[in-house]
Formats: structure tokens, sequence, C-alpha cells
């Protein structure tokens, strides 16, 4: 595995935590479960 390689993995992984903390923020600022899962849908999008 490159550097570059591991690079990109953790790169991956902090993206994916962010979307989880998304997420989570959003349930705690009380955005509906539709809401919750149209920002899942476009953060999947994205990412």
């Amino acid at each position: 595995m490159t550097l570059l390689d591991k690079s990109q993995e953790d790169l991956e992984k902090e993206m994916e935590d962010l979307r989880g903390q998304l997420i989570e923020l959003a349930y705690v600022k009380g955005f509906s479960n539709i809401e919750v899962v149209e920002l899942s849908q476009l953060l999947d999008e994205l990412l």
C-alpha cells in the first residue's frame, strides 16, 4: 500500500465520520425523520 492509498483511505474514513456527525446533529436539532433521510441521501450522492 502506498502513502497515497493510505491517505485516500484516511480521507474516506474521515468523510464517513463527518457524514455520521451531520446526521446525528440533524436529529439533535429536531429535523424530521424524512429530512434526515433526505440529508443522508444527499450526502451519499456527494460522497
